[in-house]
Parts: structure tokens; C-alpha cells; sequence
């Protein structure tokens, strides 16, 4: 018994330090008062959850799809739509809190003053997508990183839709449309998770 609850507690422990550190984590510090740190905080781990959700829900539909198993394929894509509209409820609520907000400006020049090639290089990540991150937070301006990430969303809920007129008129399933799907989460996905690379190395 003993030997399970330290099991327990050192999986607990782990869980703990890598909790929260998806999408956008760390980066509420850029705040200056500490209500708005806690509200943006709350709301991107909310905002994460929906979005994580969503994309699990088009990797299950995108699972049927490969295997050819049609049933409750408009059940699956409906609940990737839904779950992705409640991310973008919480991202706007997160742009239309942070834009009241004032900065930490002490935070803002660790980002103006940040080495980003080496952080690129050095993490090896994506440099495509890392040139979207780097353009914005290089000038300090999180907010407009929110606002690029929400247009991320938008482009997905896009072609989502696109793909549920499809079977709304039971028309044949575009493979490219369902591939453009995922590469769209992903490419968010890893947007988000460099900003919180980023704001982790700063913090």
C-alpha cells in the first residue's frame, strides 16, 4: 500500500509540472496586474482544453474515415465543430481581457530582447511557423499573437464546415479537405506551443 501511494504521489508530481504548458501557458505573466495574470491564465487553460478536445474529436473522424466506418461520422465532426467554437468563445474573451491589460513591461523586454534564432535552432522547430511567432513577440505585442491564433481557429471551423456540407448532402467525402483539416490543427497546435516554449524560457 505504502509503496502505491508513492507511486501515486511521484505520478501526481509529474503530472503537476507538465500540466498547463500546451498552448499559450506563461504567457498571462506579460500582464502586469495580477487579477488579469488569473483571469487570461484561467481562460487559456479553458481555451486549450476545447481546442485539444476538438482535434481529438477530427483525429476519431479522420480514424472512421480511413477504416470506412460511416456511422456517426456527422455525430464525430459536429462535436469537433462545437468543441472548436467554444476555443474560439474563450480566445476572444482572452484578446478582449488582455487588450484592457496593461503589460509587464519587464517581461516585454525579455521578449524584444530574446534570442529567437538560437531558440528556433536550438529546439529545432519549425521555422515556418516559427516566423509567424517571432514577427509578433519580437515587437512585444501578445496580444496580436492571440489575434493570429484565432485566425489559426477560424481557418479550421472553416474547413470543417466545408466537410459537414459534404455529408449534410451526402456528397463524397474530399480526401484533401479532410488532410487540409488536420494540417491546420497541427500547424495551431505547434503555433501555440512555441509561445509557450518561449514565455517558459523567459519566465
Amino acid at each position: 500500500m505504502k509503496k502505491f501511494l508513492m507511486t501515486f504521489l511521484a505520478v501526481f508530481v509529474i503530472i503537476q509540472n507538465a500540466f498547463c504548458l500546451i498552448i499559450f501557458n506563461e504567457s498571462p505573466i506579460a500582464y502586469n496586474d495580477p487579477d488579469d495574470i488569473e483571469t487570461i491564465d484561467f481562460l487559456v487553460r479553458e481555451a486549450a482544453g476545447y481546442f485539444l478536445i476538438s482535434q481529438s474529436d477530427m483525429a476519431l473522424f479522420s480514424h472512421k474515415v480511413e477504416l470506412s466506418q460511416t456511422d456517426e461520422l456527422l455525430t464525430v465532426l459536429n462535436r469537433a465543430i462545437e468543441n472548436m467554437e467554444k476555443a474560439k468563445q474563450k480566445y476572444s474573451l482572452i484578446i478582449e481581457t488582455a487588450q484592457q491589460a496593461n503589460y509587464n513591461q519587464d517581461v516585454i523586454k525579455k521578449l524584444l530582447s530574446f534570442d529567437y534564432q538560437n531558440h528556433q535552432e536550438t529546439n529545432d522547430l519549425l521555422p515556418s511557423i516559427f516566423a509567424h511567432v517571432e514577427a509578433i513577440l519580437k515587437k512585444g505585442d501578445l496580444n496580436g499573437s492571440y489575434i493570429e491564433f484565432v485566425s489559426y481557429i477560424d481557418a479550421i471551423l472553416n474547413k470543417l464546415y466545408v466537410i459537414k456540407d459534404s455529408i449534410d448532402n451526402r456528397s463524397a467525402l474530399k480526401m484533401n479537405d479532410i488532410w487540409q483539416a488536420n494540417f491546420q490543427y497541427s500547424e495551431a497546435l505547434i503555433y501555440g506551443q512555441i509561445v509557450t516554449g518561449i514565455f517558459t524560457k523567459i519566465k
